[in-house]
């Protein structure tokens, strides 16, 4: 199965989503991106954890949000799905009604994105 998360195709691995579930392992999928913005992290933090937070956690198969700063300009986000089909409805329905108002305008470079399916996690 292909999943398109944003501009990218990516395949999603049935047979470690299959394992994991044998294993009593909750299947999960990362999208994670690094970003470069032309204005500071902290002040995009606000606005992302006042009203972009709640839009994602509303979101089926929405999981866990993490935006971590790197530095002063760069941020590390790094969000899990229940699966593949959740992350890439995730991202058409907060990425053009959010992320692009909000984030995208302060770009400072192109998106440094990598999706997959998650193989190990501590989390049960």
């Amino acid at each position: 199965m292909i999943v398109k998360v944003g501009a990218r195709r990516h395949p999603q691995d049935r047979v470690s989503a299959q394992l994991c579930l044998a294993q009593n392992h909750i299947p999960m999928f990362a999208v994670i991106n690094r970003l470069t913005f032309t204005k500071p992290v902290d002040e995009l933090a606000e606005d992302l954890r006042a009203t972009g937070l709640p839009l994602l956690s509303a979101q089926p198969g929405f999981k866990t949000f993490h935006f971590v700063r790197e530095d002063d300009r760069t941020a590390i986000v790094v969000l899990l799905w229940s699966d593949g089909a959740s992350a890439q409805a995730g991202a058409q329905s907060f990425g053009p009604a959010w992320f692009a108002t909000h984030l995208k305008p302060f770009l400072a470079a192109a998106e440094d994105r990598h999706v997959g399916p998650v193989t190990v996690s501590s989390a049960g």
